[in-house]
């Protein structure tokens, strides 16, 4: 009994090994190591990843250092200008006037009290977040409310009235020391501690990079509790299982083995499925919106019919193509969902298209690189989009949405785009099943200083040459279906 026990229970973690393997994606090895920058997080924080158990100072904090260090020089060459511009009367010469501001200090009548004044302010700073890197508001507060009593009681006391006085830099040297202090107080509280903190809970939670495998390190979920991680049922009923293989579709059934382990897919997978899920709403969303379409560019099917909305709910101009072509749905929307790859094949508005990432059966992270449009006017662009694919209501739909991801980087070459929610929808139209309605929902955010008109000129020959070249592809896809 105890060796058929054994044997049952062999079969049964072999069974869910290849159940595993079979989802795509591979068991990350037990040498893992957990020292990586996770997704999501800005490249310009992930120097403060911990190397060695010491967490390094990010891109931000270090400008905030660069910030409090241009205090001092700013307050020091405004101070330095002001001495030279003071009258030289009962001093020999513009040196001696230097030093008497020092030497002869007095704070009536002296504003070298604010060149010290900024230098305590540096070295306290400086000690707090760039030695001993605190992660708290507190020293900031204690300083800017040093600075500002202290600037307070000097405009009370400090002679302005006096001849020798009368230079509009000591108001300068004033206002500019109480500004520094707040500008100092709002990059730190507003930039440094939230993007940091932001970075810290991205680590914390736990996310694998794109180099990393979507499933857990099952090899040692096992090791550590082989008795509770899996079991065979009794007698299982293969009626059962022929029915639940019937009721599916090849999607279904491998959407099912991904819920099997989905306490091992990483919390950035599951983002990117519910991302999926989202945009396959707002498209949908977008696709029954009928009024409220204004003409771009073209007046009938065959060459296309571009119109434009603006989306109040995604803050967007969104770009809309119409048409019909001689090709079946569910084949053409098979071809643009599954042969990303070949597309800059044949789409010459296409520099490249890739997979970087596939998260699901119908989900994938995906790199695209767009030619320049409009004569040279629109540069070229890359993107970096989530891809969700499916069906609903008998149509087939095709979508992507911008996301980010650490393996691909922005690239000096290209200005790094945003795709929105858009994509293409393939309708089939009643009794021409060799015929479909085409349409493209472009959302797009190009970046750079470009005028509205130049976008718009560019986004609508952009979307008319693609279903030119999409015309041709298709005729070239009849010649292999007859060979």
């Amino acid at each position: 009994m105890v060796q058929a026990g054994s044997t049952r229970d062999s079969q049964a973690k072999e069974a869910a090994r290849i159940i595993y393997e079979s989802s795509g994606q591979p068991i990350r090895p037990s040498s893992y190591s957990p020292n990586y920058v996770p997704n999501g997080v800005n490249s310009s924080l992930s120097e403060a990843w911990m190397h060695g158990g010491r967490l390094q100072m990010s891109a931000v904090r270090r400008t905030f250092c660069l910030l409090v260090t241009f205090d001092i020089g700013l307050i020091f060459i405004i101070w330095v200008i002001y001495t030279q511009l003071l009258p030289t009367s009962g001093v020999n010469n513009r040196w001696d006037q230097f030093i008497d501001q020092v030497q002869k200090y007095d704070i009536k009548k002296s504003l070298f009290d604010i060149v010290m004044l900024s230098t305590v302010r540096l070295t306290l700073l400086l000690l707090a977040y760039a030695l001993f890197r605190i992660n708290h508001w507190w020293m900031i507060a204690i300083t800017t409310t040093l600075s500002c009593s202290f600037l307070l009681a000097k405009c009370f006391v400090f002679n302005f009235a006096d001849t020798e006085h009368d230079n509009a830099l000591g108001y300068v040297l004033l206002i500019v020391s109480f500004s520094m202090a707040w500008v100092e107080t709002w990059f730190l509280d507003f930039k440094v501690l939230p993007s940091e903190k932001k970075a810290r809970k991205k680590v914390t939670m736990g996310h694998y990079d794109e180099r990393s495998p979507l499933l857990g390190d099952v090899e040692g979920q096992r090791r550590g509790g082989e008795d509770a991680e899996y079991y065979s049922p009794e007698n299982s009923d293969e009626s059962d299982t022929d029915v639940e293989r019937s009721e599916g579709t090849r999607g279904h059934s491998r959407q099912a083995s991904h819920s099997s382990v989905n306490s091992f897919i990483s919390f950035r997978e599951q983002e990117y499925i519910q991302l999926g899920d989202e945009l396959m709403d707002i498209v949908w969303e977008m696709h029954q919106t009928k009024d409220g379409w204004k003409l771009e560019k073209g007046d009938n099917p065959e060459d296309g019919i571009v119109h434009s909305i603006y989306n109040k709910k995604i803050k967007r101009k969104v770009y809309r193509l119409q048409s019909e072509v001689d090709f079946r749905a569910q084949y053409l929307w098979e071809e643009c969902a599954y042969n990303l790859e070949e597309n800059s094949h044949w789409n010459p508005t296409c520099v490249e298209s890739r997979v970087l990432q596939a998260i699901s059966e119908n989900t994938d992270i995906a790199y695209t690189i767009a030619a320049e449009a409009a004569g040279g006017i629109v540069a070229a662009r890359d993107f970096v989009n989530l891809r969700r694919w499916g069906e609903r209501n008998g149509q087939y739909l095709s979508l992507v949405t911008h996301t980010t991801f650490s393996g691909m980087p922005h690239q000096k070459k290209y200005v790094r785009g945003e795709n929105g929610p858009g994509g293409f929808l393939f309708v089939p139209i009643p009794n021409e099943q060799h015929k479909c309605q085409f349409l493209w929902y472009l959302n797009t955010n190009l970046k750079g200083w470009l005028p509205q008109q130049a976008i718009d000129v560019g986004l609508t020959g952009v979307m008319l040459d693609y279903l030119k070249y999409l015309r041709i592809h298709i005729e070239d896809l009849k010649n292999r279906e007859k060979s």
